[in-house]
């Protein structure tokens, strides 16, 4: 058996937040007002300098601006926002290191807290295997404005890949796990080869601590 890699994305695979770059890309196409707009990005401004403590409150803010959403309707606007927006933000350092594991036979795994509905696209574009991310809940057609299941954060992104290793049953090799996030410092703890990517002060402290390799990608 070969290898897993384990790929975060906002930060790690982009330049940036996903989530913030669709809410400012529905701003555009006015299916957002400009009162939720402001309180949705200064909540992106806030989590990037770790000033938010409640991240789930945050998060059901957000997501209620897909609610009473058409899915076939907005389908068309979540790929026009990749192929627009976020394929021009992906590090291509970032990529290079991706592809140098598939080239190698590794799976690839992406996991991220951001939106399914607009990662997949992501996934298809880099060639990944799979793809655990947050999916909105529909019902009837409609995107009801909450979560289907959990949020995939922090530790409840290992409780998948440990159910995803357990279904596989298939012992990998070595699974690296590539981050730039203080919040997935379980998953770093988790793997046999943590990597950091572009991080935070609290994250490059901890990183030097424990001899992790560090990556500097430039955009």
């Amino acid at each position: 058996m070969g290898n897993l890699a384990i790929f975060d994305v906002d930060g790690t695979l982009i330049n940036g937040q996903s989530q913030r770059i669709l809410t400012q890309f529905m701003f555009k196409y006015k299916r957002l007002s400009f009162f939720a707009y402001v309180k949705i990005i200064t909540f992106f401004v806030l989590y990037k300098f770790d000033l938010i403590k409640d991240v789930s409150n945050a998060r059901k803010k957000f997501l209620k601006m897909f609610a009473g959403i058409n899915v076939v309707e907005i389908e068309g606007l979540f790929r026009k926002c990749f192929e627009e927006k976020i394929k021009p933000k992906i590090y291509q350092q970032a990529k290079e290191l991706l592809n140098k594991h598939k080239e190698k036979g590794d799976e690839i795994l992406l996991v991220s807290a951001s939106l399914y509905h607009l990662l997949k696209y992501l996934q298809e574009y880099l060639g990944a295997d799979y793809l655990f991310s947050t999916k909105l809940e529909v019902e009837g057609g409609v995107y009801t404005g909450r979560i289907d299941g959990e949020a995939v954060f922090g530790r409840k992104k290992i409780a998948i890949i440990q159910e995803f290793l357990r279904r596989k049953d298939l012992p990998y090799e070595n699974i690296y796990a590539y981050t730039d996030n203080i919040s997935d410092l379980p998953l770093l703890e988790f793997v046999s080869n943590p990597i950091v990517v572009n991080p935070g002060r609290k994250l490059r402290k901890i990183a030097r601590k424990k001899n992790w390799q560090v990556y500097k990608l430039k955009y």
